[in-house]
């Protein structure tokens, strides 16, 4: 995905996120989600991988959210562009931010024998501060 900054705050004033949602299949009438969220205000991308799990939930050692500082890819029209792609797996996240300039690997850890199977990205303004200018999404099948 490649987008601009346009206008606006962004996370930091805690009601306005971009993010990339990955969501798990439902088991047990439960689900869990990860999320990777842009703040626009510090050009910071925030890996929340929060999730059920009791091994996750109960481990001192096991950081739920991470950030990276990343400056942008470049200037078009006097407004910054970023890029971000990745990988996710059954308990892998992997994120390449501009072109692999910088890279978060994040282990996580769905409860019940989830997967992933679902990706959405939102904003929560009517105008967001980003306007994406190309998304590309692939599907592979998870190998039993």
């Amino acid at each position: 995905m490649t987008f601009v900054q346009t206008k606006g705050t962004g996370w930091s004033d805690g009601l306005h996120p971009f993010t990339i949602n990955i969501e798990s299949n439902m088991v047990n009438g439960k689900k869990d989600n990860i999320s990777v969220t842009f703040d626009n205000s510090g050009t910071t991308w925030m890996v929340d991988r929060t999730t059920q799990s009791n091994f996750q939930r109960n481990s001192h050692e096991f950081t739920e959210r991470l950030g990276q500082f990343v400056n942008p890819r470049g200037q078009t029209n006097e407004v910054s562009y970023f890029t971000i792609y990745g990988f996710v797996d059954r308990d892998i996240l992997e994120v390449y931010l501009n072109d692999g300039e910088i890279t978060m690997t994040n282990t996580f850890f769905f409860g019940d024998g989830r997967v992933p199977a679902d990706i959405s990205v939102h904003s929560g303004f009517d105008e967001s501060f980003v306007t994406i200018k190309d998304l590309t999404v692939k599907a592979y099948g998870l190998k039993d």
